[in-house]
């Protein structure tokens, strides 16, 4: 049981440390906007272009 409990807390710690990585690249790509994921038209009235 001790050993399981071990590899819980290994798993957690390893998780955090991912965790802090992504935040650091995001942190290095600069300020960023909301936004939406919707699909974005150059002429919205006719649904045309990226």
């Amino acid at each position: 049981m001790h050993m399981l409990h071990m590899n819980v807390l290994n798993d957690l710690d390893t998780i955090h440390k991912r965790i802090a990585a992504i935040q650091c690249q995001l942190a290095q790509l600069g300020p960023m906007r909301p936004g939406c994921f919707s699909r974005q038209y150059r002429n919205p009235k006719l649904k045309k272009g990226p």
